[in-house]
């Protein structure tokens, strides 16, 4: 893994939740050094916190879209 990992924020909430699942894959299915293991993790981590809170985001503008046609 000595490859640049993107931000979450860079990635559209598609590509994050692809590179989620390719991350959990791997813990799942490939030996990995534990250093590896743990780096992975971590990315994992921030990238759901990244689609959690954009999520979050839409919600709050559905919402707010919903209020609007109410008014």
């Amino acid at each position: 893994m000595s490859a640049a990992v993107p931000q979450p924020d860079a990635l559209s909430f598609e590509d994050a939740m692809e590179r989620l699942d390719e991350i959990v894959d791997a813990m799942e299915t490939d030996r990995m050094p534990l250093e590896d293991m743990i780096r992975s993790y971590e990315e994992g981590i921030q990238l759901l916190k990244s689609c959690r809170q954009r999520i979050e985001g839409a919600r709050r503008r559905v919402e707010t879209i919903s209020a609007d046609l109410d008014s």
